[in-house]
């Protein structure tokens, strides 16, 4: 009986909402030194996520994100979205690194039969490892998401916790990486249900623009 019942609730959720949300992965830059840059292409939940990072100072980084809809799926249910950060890298350890970013951006989001816009305001915390075979992270992104100008509902404001994960194995510069986050708590009205997974597997490469140093 619990499974049926289970099934049931989730699948009722998922209708109630007409439109669903994908939230683009996050950017984990994992910065070491001034003059690291790092670039990732991946698919995601989302559709296709690309970031890109530069740490301009010993600790402060820029970064920069797409999530665009992939060709090969419902492109009417998936959003277009562009965001920006700025924060600070502190490496520890022989390896170790703890960044924390904020940052916002918007996109245009197309559903079935509406179409909108989301504004997004965040702020991310990461905590992870990096060598030259793999690195880890532990992630958190606090977010604030408007959707707005869906001709059918008002606009709705949504909070969310995304805890997640990240990994990468290869060598030195290129890497391949998959990410996991959950969307908590997953945010649900007539209007817009969040998706409560995002999901990543993708390329990374990490370089330095202002020549070799001493990589862990």
């Amino acid at each position: 009986m619990r499974r049926p019942l289970l099934t049931t609730i989730v699948l009722f959720s998922l209708n109630c909402a007409t439109n669903r949300y994908y939230a683009p992965s996050a950017n984990v830059p994992l910065m070491q030194h001034k003059g690291d840059f790092r670039a990732t292409g991946a698919a995601s939940t989302s559709g296709i996520d690309l970031h890109a990072a530069y740490a301009f100072h010993e600790h402060f980084a820029v970064a920069g994100s797409a999530s665009l809809p992939a060709t090969t799926i419902n492109d009417e249910d998936r959003s277009i979205e562009f965001l920006g950060m700025l924060g600070g890298y502190f490496p520890f350890g022989n390896g170790g690194i703890f960044e924390i970013y904020g940052g916002g951006g918007g996109g245009r989001l197309g559903f079935y039969e509406t179409r909108g816009e989301v504004i997004t305001a965040f702020s991310q915390f990461n905590i992870g490892y990096t060598s030259q075979f793999f690195d880890a992270a532990f992630l958190t992104r606090l977010a604030y998401r408007n959707f707005d100008g869906m001709s059918d509902y008002a606009p709705t404001q949504a909070y969310t916790v995304e805890p997640g994960l990240l990994l990468r194995l290869g060598f030195r510069h290129i890497k391949a990486e998959s990410q996991l986050m959950f969307p908590l708590p997953p945010h649900e009205n007539q209007s817009v249900y969040i998706i409560p997974i995002v999901f990543t597997i993708g390329v990374s490469t990490h370089f330095n623009l202002s020549g070799p140093t001493n990589e862990p």
